[in-house]
């Protein structure tokens, strides 16, 4: 029987997609409009919603979650217009370490040579 979905979880990805579109459309500070929300978790009782975040330019900082926590009020603001839910939960912003942690293996696998494996396999 497959898993169903709480509505936490349902509210979570609508908070996802609308975070993601309000960065893109509203926001006028071109550094966080490079913001990637990568993930919002919100509690049981709907009234917290973390939300996980990474720069697509390079990686976030803690001073980056203070800047989003205090545009906080903004965002929510937008929420409440978009989102069908009576209330809209109290945004806390938090660095994704996944994603940064993705992002440094990316640069390290950059800097490693190319190998003479891909040279064979255009032989072949």
């Amino acid at each position: 029987m497959p898993k169903s979905f709480q509505r936490s979880d349902r509210i979570a990805e609508e908070i996802h997609r609308m975070l993601a579109e309000i960065i893109q459309l509203e926001v006028r500070d071109p550094r966080l409009q490079q913001t990637s929300i990568t993930r919002v978790e919100v509690t049981k009782d709907l009234s917290y919603a973390k939300v996980f975040f990474g720069f697509l330019t390079e990686l976030a900082k803690p001073k980056d979650a203070d800047q989003l926590n205090k545009a906080a009020g903004f965002f929510r603001s937008q929420l409440a217009r978009r989102l069908t839910a009576r209330t809209v939960p109290e945004l806390r912003f938090e660095v994704d370490i996944a994603f940064q942690k993705g992002e440094i293996v990316r640069e390290m696998l950059d800097q490693l040579p190319k190998s003479n494996n891909e040279d064979d396999s255009e032989n072949d």
